[in-house]
């Protein structure tokens, strides 16, 4: 008897242990996504307000819009995310399309918004918010055609115009307030009238038809983006240039420059490229000194000098690296000679940032020097002082 309960208490325990493990993986299960008929059919006793704020996240002119005009331009968006034969991308932002490309699917789409506008009553109380946002719509068409760029003069062709989160009053910037039209059909009285119907369809195909709009100017997202990585990878490049073939700087001289880059640049604009300039402090150098008027043994002597201070300059060429680069600097050098005296002020002149010649006057004898820049074969900056000038500390 005993055994036939023991039997049953088991039974018993793992067909509860089997009804929670059923349970916890019925709610496990991700829940369906809703259609927008279904959502309509939630909404019927809602707001007005609130039916079209839940309808506008993704029926109107969205993801699960069955609107013949959202299907035609989800089917461009579709052609548009897949590029010689590549896996199609989700999202047309990820795409990398050429300036024309870009262009007809701008176009495209923008026309489909248009003429889902031209479905809607041209008359009636809604039709002078109707005809407002289409122009607005023409407007948009006319400027990409024309090759206008977004901004002060085109403000249709940003994105953020058109955009409406259920939040705001007005349709983005058109000037176009939902909840006035709503008030002047007297939804709030009458939320279920055929009056506030009629206008409930007309503000959901005007979202519609602003959000076709909205996403129309979404591959321009894309090439904001990609022209943000083309010019932070110019900016990698000019630093690597920097420090690999402009001319080289020992620590006092990072620091320095550093400071004036932090003072004049990158407290203006924060990240940013290198400057296109350096000073020269107390740089040491080595070269071969050649004086006429010396005694035969001390005309050609290898000699030291002492960049006092200089300035160098240059312009960034195509390929992010110093072009056209000139520089000066006051020095000081030293031979061992007897028929002239050791050292000597003079100036040095850089060109290029390879070739630098120095000529010094001693008692009315002038020499020539031609140094090598010592520092590039000796002394590299660390990657830490390289970030520390990019960025700072």
């Amino acid at each position: 008897m005993k055994g036939v309960q023991r039997i049953v208490q088991r039974s018993a325990a793992a067909m509860l242990i089997a009804a929670l493990a059923w349970s916890a993986a019925g709610w496990a299960q991700p829940t369906a996504q809703k259609s927008c008929a279904e959502l309509r059919a939630e909404l019927a006793e809602a707001a007005p307000l609130t039916a079209v704020n839940q309808l506008s996240r993704a029926c109107l002119g969205g993801a699960l819009d069955p609107d013949p005009f959202t299907l035609r331009a989800q089917r461009l968006f579709d052609t548009a995310g897949r590029v010689d034969g590549q896996p199609r991308r989700r999202e047309i932002r990820d795409v990398t399309l050429s300036v024309e490309e870009r262009t007809a699917l701008t176009l495209a789409v923008l026309r489909v918004a248009d003429e889902s506008l031209g479905t809607l009553p041209p008359a009636g109380v809604d039709g002078a918010e109707i005809g407002q946002l289409r122009e607005a719509v023409r407007r948009a068409l006319r400027d990409r055609g024309n090759g206008v760029e977004p901004g002060e003069r085109s403000p249709e062709q940003r994105g953020a115009y058109w955009t409406w989160d259920g939040m705001q009053a007005e349709i983005g910037a058109t000037g176009i307030d939902v909840r006035a039209m709503f008030r002047r059909a007297g939804c709030d009285a009458a939320p279920r009238g055929p009056a506030c119907a009629a206008t409930r369809a007309t503000v959901e195909g005007m979202l519609r038809g602003a959000q076709l709009a909205e996403r129309a100017f979404t591959p321009d997202q894309a090439a904001a983006i990609q022209a943000a990585e083309a010019r932070a990878a110019a900016r990698d490049a000019r630093w690597r240039s920097y420090f690999a073939e402009a001319r080289s700087q020992y620590p006092w001289e990072l620091l320095v420059n550093s400071w004036r880059y932090e003072s004049t640049v990158r407290s203006e604009r924060g990240i940013s490229g290198p400057p296109d300039w350096q000073w020269i402090v107390m740089h040491p150098d080595v070269g071969m000194q050649y004086v006429r008027s010396a005694a035969r043994g001390d005309r050609f002597k290898p000699a030291l000098l002492l960049e006092v201070i200089g300035y160098n300059w240059w312009s960034w060429g195509d390929g992010h690296r110093p072009e056209n680069a000139w520089g000066v600097s006051l020095v000081r050098t030293y031979a061992d000679t007897a028929s002239v005296p050791a050292g000597a002020w003079g100036v040095t002149v850089h060109r290029n940032n390879k070739y630098s010649l120095t000529l010094t006057r001693r008692e009315g004898k002038t020499g020539i020097l031609f140094s090598i820049d010592l520092a590039g074969a000796v002394t590299r900056a660390s990657q830490e002082w390289k970030d520390r000038f990019r960025i700072g500390d």
